[in-house]
């Protein structure tokens, strides 16, 4: 970051950094409070899709067992039809 670099010059030049740190300390907590509040919405956004995907399998894993009754009937019905 441009602002560390001049901190840096600054001290070697043995000029006063107090202000240009408090600065640097402020825009630090401000990057670190975006980073948190991104990550939390990408957290909930993750449990989101991973409840979604899961009422989806069900949702596939119910069609699936009601295929295979129509199917299983459908079977009773030929077996049927041959006796």
């Amino acid at each position: 970051m441009a602002l560390q670099s001049e901190i840096k010059l600054d001290k070697q030049r043995g000029q006063e950094v107090g202000k240009k740190e408090g600065r640097l300390a402020k825009i630090e907590k401000r990057v670190q409070k975006a980073t948190s509040s991104q990550l939390s919405v990408l957290e909930g956004t993750n449990q989101k899709l991973r409840e979604a995907s899961e009422k989806d399998r069900e949702e596939k894993m119910g069609q699936k067992e009601e295929k295979t009754d129509r199917e299983k009937e459908k079977d009773r019905e030929s077996v049927d039809l041959y006796l």
